[in-house]
């Protein structure tokens, strides 16, 4: 099986597992790249971030891939220490989705997290904070050299 040569099929992979998942993961909204408008809250916002190609093995390259996943959670009702740690248990959810299918259905050799940076964004200026976690996440896979 051919493994994906491109940031936008992995985006749209994991973007779509995660909506699928959406309601036992707890988010009210999953957004596709920089969306403006988070109808519901929680959201996770899946985006791109760097593709690198590389030659790897005799008529191989390999594909690095990178994503960003950003968790908000803005439930205002409790207190920020609360909200805190809803949004790591959120992560966690999350983090164990994605670990559940490294291979994001044999389209990739092998993708994982890498990081999780919790801290808290102000949407608009003179707002409240919003308790917000990145997700760095990481995968590859090889596409054979064409016409060599």
């Amino acid at each position: 099986m051919a493994h994906y040569t491109d940031i936008e099929q992995v985006l749209d992979y994991v973007h779509d597992m995660l909506y699928d998942a959406r309601v036992a993961l707890g988010l009210g909204y999953v957004a596709y790249g920089t969306e403006e408008l988070l109808p519901q809250y929680p959201a996770a916002v899946v985006t791109p971030g760097p593709q690198q190609r590389s030659i790897h093995a005799t008529r191989q390259f390999r594909n690095d891939f990178a994503l960003e996943i950003w968790c908000l959670h803005a439930n205002l009702s409790v207190s920020r220490r609360e909200r805190t740690k809803e949004d790591l248990e959120l992560v966690t959810a999350i983090k164990n989705e994605l670990h559940g299918d490294k291979t994001l259905g044999q389209n990739i050799v092998f993708g994982h997290v890498l990081t999780q940076t919790p801290g808290v964004v102000y949407v608009k200026e003179n707002s409240n904070p919003v308790v917000v976690t990145r997700i760095l996440w990481q995968g590859f896979g090889l596409e054979k050299f064409e016409n060599v």
